[in-house]
């Protein structure tokens, strides 16, 4: 006996590109059955004041310690 299917074609496309999009996994629940769909490759999430203020602090320490 066949099951209709939780999630058709369309939506999975559209849940594909958005997790693409925003680089997060989506998962959706339904009729008892989860799917997760994440981008191919996830890219860590990064913080750029936070890069340039340790980049800043960094050539600060080589200035102050003699390094160049």
């Amino acid at each position: 006996m066949s099951r209709t299917a939780t999630i058709n074609k369309v939506e999975l496309n559209q849940i594909a590109a958005l997790a693409t999009a925003k680089n997060v996994m989506i998962e959706i629940v339904r009729n008892g059955t989860t799917i997760r769909v994440s981008p191919h490759q996830m890219r860590p999430a990064v913080d750029e004041s936070e890069e340039s203020a340790l980049d800043r602090e960094l050539e600060a320490f080589k200035v102050k310690n003699g390094y160049s």
